[in-house]
């Protein structure tokens, strides 16, 4: 039984709720963005897709933990490796905590907690840098684990 799975029993689900209840947030940072779009977009990458991953981690300090996530957006036709554009930014978010970060806490945390803290940073980053890079408007999908590995039209309406 996964960690995810396991969290709905009540002996984990007591200890996660009192770690969760001693956090407070020190610090929201983006610790690393990039972007690669060496051409401006035009209509001749109308139907491109957009391939979004997302990975996380975290480590422990002194009465704090530092946990991160990693957006990369990509933008390619569905035959081709190579992304027209492709933007990576990484959210780092510094806890004050009581306990320090375990394995079996953050998996469970890496799908709750963590993207309420960085998602809406992750989305304005991606949004703002294609803008800035000359490509349309994108904004990523309201946060949801089973959303993340999507393919989506770059030319379609986008929903905030």
């Amino acid at each position: 039984m996964t960690q995810l799975a396991s969290s709905l029993l009540p002996e984990f689900r007591a200890r996660y709720d009192a770690f969760i209840a001693s956090l407070s947030i020190e610090e929201v940072r983006f610790s690393n963005v990039e972007i690669d779009a060496p051409h401006r977009y035009s209509q001749t990458y109308s139907g491109l897709e957009a391939d979004i991953s997302t990975a996380s981690g975290f480590t422990n300090g002194e009465a704090s933990f530092a946990a991160w996530t990693t957006v990369v957006f990509e933008g390619r036709r569905p035959q081709e490796e190579q992304p027209k554009v492709r933007v990576r930014v990484t959210v780092e978010v510094t806890y004050h905590a009581v306990e320090l970060m375990t394995d079996d806490i953050f998996e469970v945390f890496s799908q709750r907690n963590l993207p309420l803290n960085t998602w809406p940073y992750l989305r304005e980053y991606v949004q703002s840098a294609l803008a800035r890079a000359g490509w349309p408007v994108y904004t990523l999908p309201a946060f949801k684990p089973a959303a993340l590995q999507l393919k989506l039209d770059l030319d379609s309406p986008q929903e905030s």
